[in-house]
């Protein structure tokens, strides 16, 4: 994950990783660093005028939830339900200059779901988005 975010440019955005150590995910990691590239990178692309983005963890019962938020134009409801389909890409005033094709969040959704999870968000308009999934998980042994 650090990787990923290395690579990420921004001199707008301050990345914050809020992440348990010890904690650690059964994955193919090249695949998941394509999910969270987009993710990031989606954070970065609507979220124009800058702000935190936060890249964090939280514990739920037997899995660990990884989430992405930012602070940008959010998704309004009526969008939610498609943002994850191929192609389908949210066209109003805000997001008519941000170029995309509409595949990322679909690759996220199927990477996720070869990896039995499932991609979620929780967003509103002009209030930013947190993107999360799911994961079995264990504690790194010391």
């Amino acid at each position: 994950m650090r990787d990923c975010i290395n690579d990420l440019e921004t001199n707008r955005h301050s990345i914050e990783l809020r992440c348990d150590p010890t904690v650690h995910i059964l994955a193919d990691w090249p695949k998941m660093d394509q999910v969270f590239a987009n993710l990031l990178n989606n954070a970065i692309k609507y979220s124009p005028h800058g702000g935190t983005i936060i890249i964090g963890t939280q514990i739920i019962g037997e899995k660990v939830r990884i989430y992405v938020q930012d602070e940008g134009i959010g998704i309004e409801p009526k969008h939610q339900k498609n943002i994850f389909k191929s192609f389908y890409r949210v066209d109003n005033l805000n997001t008519s200059n941000i170029s995309g094709f509409g595949i990322g969040l679909y690759l996220v959704a199927e990477i996720l779901r070869k990896h039995g999870s499932q991609i979620h968000v929780q967003s509103a308009k002009d209030k930013g988005s947190i993107f999360y999934f799911d994961f079995p998980f264990t504690y790194a042994s010391n």
